[in-house]
């Protein structure tokens, strides 16, 4: 019961401050002169512009830094770029020896397997005519 009570008495006094704190901006608003008012408007205009003003400048320097990221990125890129190409550079060099390697090897398997034909067919006719004399 206690609590009810006081949460009525709650309930009354915030009816009443808010009755009375309109009631005081009600007397004060009708105290105030148009130059007040004009004052007011005036600096809250002024107040405005100022933030329009901030904003823009803040807006510039959110685009500056989100255009130096992205420089920076490029640059990051372009290094991995070059690196790549420098990479395959050398993996062609590496390619062209192992090509040239390759046809050299395969020329003297044929070179050889010629050398031992000819050396073959040389034999078997020095013993084919050493047989006859």
């Amino acid at each position: 019961m206690k609590i009810e009570n006081l949460q009525k008495q709650k309930q009354e006094l915030q009816i009443f401050l808010d009755m009375y704190g309109q009631n005081c901006f009600e007397k004060r608003l009708s105290t105030m002169n148009t130059r007040d008012v004009i004052e007011i408007k005036e600096s809250e205009r002024r107040a405005q512009v100022q933030a329009k003003i901030l904003k823009s400048a803040l807006d510039e320097h959110s685009l500056e830094l989100r255009v130096k990221a992205a420089n920076e990125a490029e640059a990051a890129c372009q290094q991995r770029l070059s690196v790549a190409e420098a990479e395959i550079v050398d993996l062609r060099a590496k390619l062209d020896a192992s090509e040239r390697l390759a046809l050299y090897m395969y020329l003297l398997s044929t070179s050889m397997c010629i050398w031992r034909l000819l050396l073959h067919h040389f034999i078997s006719r020095l013993y084919g005519i050493c047989e006859i004399r």
